[in-house]
């Protein structure tokens, strides 16, 4: 009901007016940086200073605003390998729009005397191979959603961004299977809210059952909810993937199938915990068979048995 609360060209205008502003304040950030007479001289000299180097690397790298300056047509200094244009003179002075072979980016370039001087900022990544690590896209730092992708002359349904001159840089669309929309936060409180409700009535089915004298049982209950909770979510993803959020990427952490992201590691933690602690509150109940206490064979078996299933955890884990 909520993603059809409002129309694809609402939001579409929402979607691409964040990727406008994002992408405007990376713009004023360059041109701030042409208006700093003391950063020019300083850009002219990152190939001999590599102090001058890192500071930019560190302060606009991580932005996504990568520099080039090229001293009488030749290059002196890129601050990335992954982005150089393969000729200096098809670039044009100013703000435009440039395709490389590894992405989509707003070139800024300025020309003073013998040097040149070239921004990118980074709008959509290219990579010749694709997997859950390296993905197509307009970058997170313009637009988290992912929802945008680049539109062509065919598309109908589009949205323009603009430089800070007011000139046409690309239009953007709606991704086809998008499934994010301005309510996507509501959406996801509501799916915690609803899994924290039926795990509440799942713990309180179980106390009353143990409460009952079948504390085995309820404990055994409870400890396969939680587990055919996280299994079938880990093969089938019916709820991290419902959301792109990046606490559920690979690319942030990846261990194992019981621990393919940070998220799940997270939703592993509670589950866990949430079974040790219903154990810990009725566990001075918890009583071994007397036959059980009184043999010495079974002791063994009982332990014997634990060690196989905390070996068989760890082996499955790696």
């Amino acid at each position: 009901m909520l993603k059809h609360s409002i129309t694809e060209k609402d939001l579409l205008q929402h979607e691409a007016s964040k990727l406008q502003e994002n992408l405007a304040l990376n713009e004023q950030t360059v041109y701030n940086f042409l208006a700093d007479a003391q950063q020019l001289e300083r850009a002219k000299q990152f190939h001999l200073n590599e102090t001058f180097a890192l500071n930019y690397i560190n302060s606009y790298g991580v932005k996504g605003i990568n520099i080039l300056t090229y001293d009488h047509s030749v290059l002196k200094f890129w601050s990335s390998y992954k982005a150089i244009p393969p000729n200096l003179d098809k670039v044009k002075e100013g703000s435009s729009f440039l395709q490389l072979s590894n992405g989509w980016y707003e070139a800024i370039k300025k020309t003073e005397g013998s040097y040149t001087i070239i921004f990118l900022i980074d709008v959509k990544n290219q990579f010749s191979i694709q997997n859950r690590y390296l993905k197509n896209g307009i970058v997170n730092s313009l637009s988290s959603s992912n929802s945008l992708a680049l539109a062509s002359f065919m598309d109908e349904q589009v949205n323009g961004i603009m430089n800070l001159d007011g000139k046409l840089l690309f239009e953007v669309k709606l991704k086809p299977n998008y499934t994010e929309s301005v309510y996507s936060t509501i959406q996801i409180w509501l799916w915690v809210v609803g899994l924290f409700s039926f795990s509440l009535f799942v713990n309180s089915f179980c106390a009353r059952l143990a409460k009952r004298g079948y504390l085995v049982p309820a404990t055994l209950l409870l400890l396969t909810f939680f587990l055919g909770v996280r299994i079938t979510d880990l093969e089938y993803g019916w709820y991290n993937h419902q959301f792109t959020l990046e606490i559920f990427s690979p690319s942030i952490y990846a261990e194992s199938f019981f621990l393919p992201s940070l998220g799940d590691f997270l939703l592993n933690v509670l589950a866990i915990t949430w079974v040790v602690l219903f154990i810990y509150t009725y566990k001075d109940s918890y009583r071994l068979p007397q036959w059980m206490v009184r043999s010495k064979i079974a002791g063994l078996f009982f332990h014997f048995v634990l060690l196989l299933l905390f070996s068989g955890i760890a082996f499955f884990d790696e």
